[in-house]
């Protein structure tokens, strides 16, 4: 081993500079901080949408961003050319460890079939294996058919069909997650999956640093309008926002100003756009709620501390989630939290404590939860600050930095 520790990550997509709203917040953040010590050098093997492979090295940090068409075939990996320029990348640049996040994409195939042969530690995230079962988000046969568009139907991405391709992938999940020994998690969830599957791994903690923007001092006064601050990656089921449409026409009998702000989810025009997304639209219209939400399309960390400083509540009311860094973010700002109890969410915060929690799927639930929130000053100062206390000991970046630190150390010096 050199003076620096060289470490190869292999994640879904390219390190950058500047926030660009997507998901995997805490990429940047976490191979920032490991860069500005001097001590780590870091190789990033990630996704990208380009056509050709793209190599580019400044300073500490190399990356390789594989193009488009690099996605896995009937084995798991992707073509052998693709394996090999990901080999060649590795043994040039002479790597410690290997770094893999998440089982979502063909990286731990690499270590578990001998490809590459290095200490890995392999951090979780989600699980499809999991999410196929909640993925339709208990949508009704007839509502699911709704949402199939001129989209779906060409690149077949149909409700039932990525729900299938996720419990096919499951397969390989399994093989990764049965292989490996050393793994890091956010979410009692996460350790659970992963000792369901593998009772003899060893799993460490580890939590997540968040957008420079989240660090600075929040005040959090909400709009005298009533605002709930929703925000999901993707427009998919899974993520729930049907039950916050539910909720928001019961809602709206009793704040009928009330605003439900939409983060996140890219409105498209045209034949291509999304189906869900188009039922919902309708959904929403149907219900007359046209004039109560707001489309506010891929937002910055800065823009998401702004809505959620003036938001009265932040809800997530997704069917499955193994963390959820949106209401990690929201509990830093300060937002009362209204989630569902669900996987990960279970590790954030504590029920009538830090957040209000209710079954996934209740929409009526959810709606009571936000309605106390509203008409109870108390309660929603009570959760506010101690959301904040408990988010800025979580977060604090330098534990995360030396926890990550002691991580690598451990893995290298226990592997045989």
């Amino acid at each position: 081993m050199g003076s620096k520790l060289k470490i190869v990550w292999m994640c879904h997509r390219p390190l950058s500079r500047e926030d660009q709203g997507l998901s995997g917040t805490w990429f940047d953040s976490m191979a920032q901080a490991l860069l500005a010590t001097g001590e780590v050098e870091l190789l990033v093997i990630s996704q990208g949408r380009q056509r050709h492979f793209v190599h580019t090295s400044l300073g500490g940090l190399t990356q390789l961003v594989l193009p488009w068409w690099a996605f896995p075939l009937w084995h798991g990996l992707p073509a052998p050319k693709v394996v090999t320029r990901i080999q060649h990348t590795i043994t040039a640049f002479r790597p410690d460890l290997l770094h893999i996040w998440g089982t979502e994409y063909y990286w731990g195939l690499f270590s578990s079939r001998g490809l590459v042969q290095l200490p890995t530690l392999l951090t979780a995230q989600g699980f499809k294996c999991e999410v196929a079962r909640k993925f339709s988000g208990e949508l009704s046969f007839r509502e699911q058919i709704a949402c199939i568009g001129m989209k779906e139907l060409i690149t077949a991405t149909t409700i039932f069909q990525i729900a299938r391709k996720y419990a096919k992938w499951g397969i390989y999940e399994r093989e990764i997650l049965a292989w490996h020994r050393y793994y890091s998690c956010h979410s009692d969830w996460q350790q659970a999956v992963i000792l369901g599957i593998n009772p003899l791994a060893n799993v460490l903690h580890c939590d997540l640093p968040l957008r420079e923007a989240f660090y600075e001092n929040h005040t959090w006064r909400p709009s005298l309008e009533p605002r709930i601050f929703f925000s999901a990656a993707a427009a998919s089921p899974l993520k729930g926002l049907h039950v916050a449409i539910q909720a928001l026409a019961i809602l709206r009998r009793k704040f009928p100003g009330m605003q439900l702000r939409i983060a996140g989810i890219r409105p498209r025009e045209g034949f291509l756009r999304n189906g869900y997304r188009t039922w919902i639209t309708r959904e929403i219209a149907r219900r007359g709620l046209s004039d109560n939400v707001v489309w506010l399309g891929q937002l910055t960390g800065v823009d998401i501390v702004r809505e959620l400083s003036g938001a009265s509540v932040f809800l997530m009311s997704s069917f499955l989630e193994s963390y959820s860094m949106t209401i990690a973010e929201a509990m830093m700002v300060g937002t009362p939290v209204v989630t569902s109890y669900v996987g990960g969410t279970l590790s954030l915060g504590k029920d009538q404590e830090s957040c209000l929690f209710f079954p996934a799927g209740d929409a009526v639930m959810c709606a009571e939860c936000i309605c106390r929130v509203l008409t109870n000053s108390v309660l929603a100062c009570a959760l506010s600050q101690c959301a904040r206390d408990i988010a800025m000991i979580r977060h604090d970046r330098t534990n995360i930095l030396t926890s990550q630190l002691n991580h690598y150390r451990h893995v290298l010096a226990t592997s045989s």
